[in-house]
């Protein structure tokens, strides 16, 4: 477990040189610092394409989470179509295309459909929720 698709490969370099396995978003915690980082952060944001099930299976958005889980960050997730059904403990989830929407959907106008989730959606949110967090403008 935890080798991946090149299993064998991870196999011989933990067997022969010691090498440790880590799930890939456990290792990019890692080498960033982001363990060191989160402490005193008022919010973190991450983003996803599909959050979904599968977001679940390690994927980056869930890594994250848990980190701003671990230090009582709340973390917010931006992403293109929201099918995970509210299973993730995301402090808010903000998807570009809303409803039931499809990932044909969010993939086309992207840019301006993103723009337009920040401006409508999260700057007000942000603004909301001032008591928890600076919002500093530029």
């Amino acid at each position: 477990p935890g080798v991946g698709a090149a299993g064998g490969l991870g196999f011989c370099l933990r067997a022969f040189l010691g090498a440790r396995i880590y799930r890939g978003i456990e290792a990019m915690i890692e080498l960033a610092g982001l363990e060191e980082r989160v402490r005193g952060y008022d919010l973190i944001i991450t983003g996803e394409g599909k959050l979904d099930r599968q977001t679940g299976s390690g994927k980056v958005p869930l890594g994250i989470l848990r980190l701003g889980e671990r230090y009582r960050v709340p973390v917010i997730c931006l992403c293109g179509v929201d099918e995970s059904g509210g299973a993730y403990s995301f402090e808010r989830v903000f998807p570009i295309v809303p409803g039931h929407g499809t990932m044909e959907e969010s993939l086309a106008e992207t840019g301006t459909r993103f723009r337009k989730l920040i401006r409508e959606e999260l700057i007000p949110w942000l603004h909301s929720k001032e008591d928890l967090f600076t919002i500093e403008e530029k």
